[in-house]
């Protein structure tokens, strides 16, 4: 594949595939880490989530203010917002309110670098192999999400083995200084990245009436996928006493199934 043979691309996806490792881990142990270190309830859970989410609602004025920005160096603030926002969780301790502040500082830095590292992407391939690209990248990203998510019961094992155990406040603190390890690597790596030699230009948003059905849809899918992926690990957490390795192994296999059919529905999409 030509896009292969391209420096600075193949430079581009070793930072996503340090990322996405990095966001797994990190991922894979937070539903259990507010369970037992913050002793966040149902509701409370929901709350968490509420304020995680809220840099994705408002990413559109946040990208706002870096509008004349190229695109590299607008993935690199991304990493420094979500290298603050881990060294903050980190740092919290048990308190509710701050740790829900540096997750949520944390969540921005991850919404910042989602639709750069798309655009990236779509401007750095011929004309009509843009599914293909992206293809390429999220099944990259789904590799790097398995290495995480697995990684969390290897490291759960060593340090706990067989034992029956109430706390693992120091596994998610060892979780959370490889994480910080990680995205400090994969944020000296994106300075290396250079910016491309064509002028991009950047539209406006853009609204219109004929695609009502699909930003309705587009609602639909969001919500579903939010209530799921926020409440379901918490229920196997809060009434079967899932582990951080057993959510951490069942969000695995979902990105090892991702790997095989995001390059499937890339193609889909040039054809289609």
């Amino acid at each position: 594949m030509s896009l292969l043979k391209n420096r600075q691309y193949l430079l581009f996806l070793a930072v996503m595939l340090l990322f996405a490792v990095a966001s797994s881990l990190y991922r894979g142990v937070l539903d259990n880490y507010l369970a037992e270190s913050l002793a966040v309830s149902k509701s409370g859970r929901g709350v968490v989530e509420f304020f995680r989410e809220l840099p994705g609602l408002l990413l559109v004025f946040i990208l706002a203010l870096f509008y004349r920005l190229p695109e590299q160096r607008i993935i690199r603030i991304g990493f420094l917002v979500a290298l603050a926002g881990i060294v903050g969780v980190l740092l919290s301790g048990s308190s509710f309110i701050v740790s829900v502040l540096f997750i949520t500082i944390l969540s921005a830095g991850q919404h910042i670098v989602m639709p750069v590292r798309t655009s990236i992407v779509v401007h750095s391939v011929a004309a009509g192999r843009e599914g293909s690209a992206l293809g390429l990248m999220r099944s990259l990203l789904s590799i790097g999400q398995v290495i995480g998510f697995f990684g969390i019961p290897v490291l759960f094992a060593a340090l706990y083995g067989t034992t029956e155990t109430t706390s693992h406040a120091e596994g998610y603190r060892i979780t959370f200084y490889i994480v910080i390890g990680l995205i400090i690597v994969a944020l000296f790596m994106a300075f290396l990245l250079r910016g491309g030699t064509e002028r991009i230009t950047r539209q406006r948003i853009y609204f219109h009436r004929k695609y009502m059905k699909y930003y309705i849809l587009q609602n639909f899918y969001g919500a579903r996928k939010q209530v799921f992926l926020t409440f379901g690990p918490y229920v196997l957490i809060l009434k079967y006493g899932a582990t951080p390795s057993v959510i951490a192994t069942l969000l695995g296999i979902c990105g090892v199934i991702t790997i095989f059919t995001n390059p499937l529905i890339g193609k889909l999409i040039d054809r289609v």
